[in-house]
């Protein structure tokens, strides 16, 4: 699985200034990583992002 580390800059901290889920603050930097580079899924256990009808949340723990 490609793994991409992406920079945090103005614009993602802009772009995370927008949202309004009701999720952890360190998330929207996640969401907003995703949404500026047009990335719908993310792997993770932190049920919270559920919230976030921009993405798909894939659970690793999950059966």
């Amino acid at each position: 699985m490609p793994i991409t580390w992406l920079d945090i800059n103005f614009t993602l901290i802009r772009r995370a200034a927008t949202y309004e889920y009701n999720i952890s603050p360190s998330d929207y930097f996640h969401i907003a990583s995703m949404e500026i580079n047009n990335i719908k899924t993310i792997i993770s256990a932190d049920a919270e992002l559920d919230a976030v009808d921009i993405i798909k949340r894939t659970d690793p723990l999950e059966k």
